[in-house]
């Protein structure tokens, strides 16, 4: 598969990404970020992602942050801390497969309301389109969940399908967006291409 500046090393954007335009910045995952993003699991952020409890996901962490770099290396999932001016919002993954990819994301809430995971969103999409030549991303959403359907939209995703979900006490209804590279919408003052971000 092709991509851009990939070597024996990984891929070029799995490093630190920074847009300062945005004072974002994506970390990749590692063992040393374990302990930071288990404090900031709640039981919001666990039902949001389908997982039985809080506790159940903070006990995953450890093996979640570990695992995270082969995966990079074997281009089979691409996970990132997302910071905002310096401070931990979040944390967000790009899977890919032959021929789209899969966004999933969750945020703390102190750090919402200020559009950050539109813009962690965008460099993502990025790498999938430009880095990974990705013919569609896609997410899924609980139906209710408002914020994260409207970042969805800002990209220029469509709303693909919408189904029932059974034996979720969290979730009745979930929604599934797409959006390709011919459909993406880029934020005001974002990178308009990967090589754009990976010479910031």
């Amino acid at each position: 598969m092709a991509s851009v500046g990939a070597n024996s090393e990984g891929p070029a954007w799995w490093r630190p990404l920074v847009w300062g335009p945005w004072g974002l910045g994506l970390v990749p995952v590692g063992m040393e970020h374990a302990g930071r993003v288990r404090r900031a699991i709640t039981s919001e952020i666990a039902s949001r992602l389908k997982i039985e409890s809080a506790s159940e996901m903070r006990q995953g962490t450890a093996v979640w942050a570990f695992e995270a770099d082969g995966l990079a290396r074997t281009r089979r999932a691409y996970r990132y801390l997302v910071e905002r001016d310096g401070e931990f919002a979040g944390v967000i993954e790009l899977r890919p497969d032959a021929v789209q990819g899969h966004i999933g994301y969750w945020q703390r809430r102190k750090a919402r309301g200020r559009g950050t995971m539109t813009m962690a969103n965008h460099a993502m999409l990025l790498i999938a389109f430009d880095g990974l030549l990705l013919g569609a991303v896609d997410w899924t959403s609980d139906a209710s969940n408002t914020g994260s359907i409207a970042i969805m939209e800002r990209l220029g995703g469509r709303e693909i399908d919408r189904y029932p979900v059974k034996g979720s006490a969290s979730r009745a209804e979930e929604v599934r967006f797409r959006i390709t590279r011919a459909t993406l919408e880029k934020p005001v003052g974002g990178p308009s291409s990967l090589r754009e971000l990976l010479s910031a």
